[in-house]
């Protein structure tokens, strides 16, 4: 029974040290997750700042193009790389919801954590009570008790604590 008193009570610092160890690498993971979400964000202002440059660019082309001064292929060309340039920001932007996504996930994992440490930890804290219990009802089956003879009230004791007691001798007088 000490055995298991003292492997339930080893469990129980395994499981703070886990748990411990989990909070850590999730409040890690949420930190990088914020950082890696703050430059896709700047990212994505870089993006955008470059989809307007190739706008306003595309418009001077157009105007050139209907002024007869540039071929149709040029526009196409400067309309296609403004394309792409969209198509970059959109990118840029559901990565960036990802992101967030991801760490708002984390961040309820984080805030889970302490409920799940507390049940655990009550579950084993539980265990060592019930194991108190039957430590003490185990001590407590082990006084005997011994029916006598006839009714009276005991005169003397001979029996000594810690003795083997036999058949041969009288433990008590009434």
């Amino acid at each position: 029974m000490a055995g298991r008193r003292d492997s339930l009570l080893a469990e129980r610092v395994q499981q703070q040290r886990l748990f411990a160890q989990q909070q850590r690498a999730l409040a890690e993971r949420h930190a990088a997750m914020g950082d890696e979400a703050r430059q896709l964000e700047r990212e994505v202002e870089l993006l955008k700042a470059r989809v307007e440059i190739a706008r306003r660019n595309e418009a001077m082309h157009r105007e050139q193009f209907r002024q007869g001064y540039i071929a149709e292929m040029r526009l196409q060309l400067i309309e296609s790389e403004t394309l792409e340039q969209v198509v970059r920001l959109g990118a840029q932007e559901r990565s960036l919801m990802t992101a967030r996504r991801e760490q708002a996930v984390v961040a309820a994992e984080l805030a889970g954590l302490p409920p799940k440490q507390h049940r655990e930890l009550a579950l084993l804290d539980r265990s060592l009570a019930q194991l108190g219990q039957e430590r003490v009802e185990v001590e407590a089956r082990r006084e005997i008790v011994v029916p006598a003879p006839g009714d009276g009230t005991v005169t003397a004791i001979q029996a000594v604590v810690g003795a083997a007691a036999g058949n041969t001798l009288p433990l008590m007088s009434i």
